[in-house]
């Protein structure tokens, strides 16, 4: 099946448009999850509560430091995927549909959805115990959890992985399909 000119020109206006958004999230993403550990003292205690479930801590140096390196993980998956989501954006803009290129991008993107969710889980926790390690023995914390929204990360990761997985084996049929005619 051959993708029309008006279609390939919607595509390519979209795709346009979608990989300047995504040029933006690699910057402002990761950035602002920075930015929210260089200016936590700034916060409402309720602010910081609401963020990361902790009502008892202490704000130094040392945790500000602390928070900005561990954010560090969830800001470098954050930029990998907008990264890859930028690259196969840029693909549809060329009118690379069904190419070995696009695979590895959903691929990609499946396997940072996948690492986000145990990045979430393992970051959590360590800004709890960064955010209560200046208080009194019997008064520090650490937390654990799993929510929803690891829940969709991990289901939206294996999701792209398969989907990456079937767009593989079409690629594949066409091109035996191009060789046999």
């Amino acid at each position: 099946m051959k993708v029309t000119a008006d279609s390939q020109q919607k595509i390519s206006v979209y795709s346009g448009c979608l990989k300047i958004i995504m040029q933006l999230l690699m910057i402002v993403v990761p950035a602002g999850l920075i930015c929210i550990w260089l200016f936590i003292d700034k916060f409402p205690d309720h602010t910081i509560d609401k963020l990361f479930g902790v009502k008892d801590f202490y704000i130094r140096p040392l945790t500000k430091t602390l928070g900005v390196l561990i954010t560090l993980i969830p800001s470098s998956i954050a930029f990998l995927l907008f990264n890859n989501g930028y690259k196969l954006f840029a693909l549809y803009q060329k009118g690379m549909i069904l190419v070995s290129e696009n695979v590895n991008c959903y691929r990609k993107i499946g396997l940072l959805l996948i690492l986000q969710t145990f990045s979430n889980v393992v970051t959590s926790s360590l800004y709890t115990i960064v955010l209560t390690m200046h208080n009194a023995p019997g008064h520090r914390s650490i937390s654990l959890g799993i929510g929803s929204g690891e829940f969709s990360s991990l289901i939206g990761g294996f999701f792209l992985m398969i989907i990456a997985w079937v767009m593989e084996e079409a690629q594949k049929a066409k091109e035996e399909l191009e060789l046999t005619i």
